[in-house]
């Protein structure tokens, strides 16, 4: 979007868990929606993109499907972004 971080902190600040500080999106109508949306995008592509490619998930058979819940955070997150546009 071409913005630029400013700031960035994963330690747990006041009411924030994090939080990210950034100069003004070069896309003005839709820079900070994607810029904020990001995050639910990307985290589970991530998780997809580990379990597809088989790494670091030493995990007893049956104990946890990553390329399941992956697809459940992926459909949660289309869910969330549909019913918040209709």
């Amino acid at each position: 979007m071409g913005a630029h971080i400013t700031k960035f902190s994963v330690f747990p600040s006041g009411d924030t868990l994090g939080h990210i500080e950034y100069t003004s999106p070069k896309i003005p109508l839709i820079g900070n929606f994607v810029i904020s949306i990001a995050p639910l995008i990307g985290c589970p592509a991530i998780l997809l993109l580990l379990a597809a490619t088989w790494i670091a998930f030493d995990l007893k058979p049956g104990s946890f499907d990553i390329l399941t819940e992956t697809r459940s955070l992926l459909d949660g997150t289309l869910s969330f972004i549909t019913g918040w546009i209709t």
